[in-house]
């Protein structure tokens, strides 16, 4: 289904949801339990209306988090938003594990905060960066980035998906190679990049973190993504495949093409996938630890 078409969707059941909350007294923000996390959401935006009617946000996703992260892990969310996937994969990576969780926008980054604090105990797992990753620390910094899926009105969203860019300001800009370096990171085993059509240059900024750890991707494929940006959906497979990544459905069995043409051949119009990225020289079609400890 095109990105378009689900935030329609989502925008009547906004409406219809908050008009009856508001019948009972209620409005259109609510603090809830949703699988063991705690939320403040905003029931008109889409990523928290998503937590608020099915428990999550991206459920494939979190259940791909779930096989593939393992306890004691140190993982990235790259474009964390308000810790739609932070929260999960923090339960997933335990007590012992860190997730470092980067949101460039001070809007998303403000509403993670409020997010971790109602999570005390997964909050000690993570480590909250509001930073602008970039390709080069001497680039010119983009102003804004799109953290923001409204559903009560169409106001200044991208039609292609449904989305709006909010200030960067105050955002620290640099690379993940150096972010990687000053938080002093272990291993890192797992990164979750969702970044709407600016996974190139972050990734090009991260090439010696790719190198040197080979950490298993979990990336948002959208090539409509990047109508709109400087870089290309193109430069992000070939950067990649050169660092020996192949490609997989979330089951991590099921191998994808490695061409970029192919594989937006096989995402509709306007649409997304979800998909794993294995370095060649770690194997695939089974989680890092087939019995791994019980997560606390």
């Amino acid at each position: 289904m095109r990105t378009r078409t689900k935030v329609a969707l989502a925008r009547i059941a906004s409406r219809a949801l908050v008009w009856m909350r508001r019948g009972v007294g209620a409005g259109g923000f609510a603090t809830v339990s949703r699988r063991g996390v705690r939320w403040h959401l905003d029931l008109t935006e889409g990523i928290e209306l998503s937590i608020y009617l099915l428990g999550g946000f991206e459920i494939s996703v979190s259940k791909a988090g779930g096989r593939w992260v393992r306890p004691g892990a140190v993982i990235l969310d790259l474009g964390a938003n308000i810790g739609a996937h932070t929260l999960p994969l923090a339960r997933y990576v335990g007590c012992r594990g860190k997730v470092v969780a980067v949101e460039a926008t001070a809007y998303a980054f403000r509403r993670l905060q409020r997010n971790l604090a109602l999570n005390p105990d997964l909050a000690k797992r993570v480590v909250p960066v509001h930073a602008l990753l970039v390709a080069d620390r001497q680039q010119r910094a983009t102003a804004t980035a799109f953290a923001s899926w409204p559903l009560a009105s169409n106001g200044g969203v991208r039609s292609s998906h449904g989305g709006v860019a909010k200030p960067t300001q105050g955002a620290r800009v640099t690379t993940l190679d150096a972010l990687v370096q000053n938080l002093a990171l272990g291993p890192v085993e797992f990164v979750k990049i969702d970044t709407d059509g600016s996974e190139f240059g972050i990734l090009s900024g991260g090439r010696e973190t790719l190198r040197r750890w080979r950490p298993t991707l979990l990336l948002e494929m959208a090539p409509y993504a990047f109508e709109h940006s400087e870089q290309t959906f193109e430069q992000m497979i070939d950067l990649l495949c050169s660092l020996d990544y192949r490609f997989f459905q979330l089951d991590g069995v099921t191998e994808l093409p490695r061409s970029a043409g192919e594989l937006a051949a096989r995402i509709p119009d306007g649409a997304a996938i979800n998909a794993l990225a294995f370095a060649n020289a770690n194997r695939a079609g089974e989680p890092p630890i087939a019995d791994a400890p019980k997560r606390s």
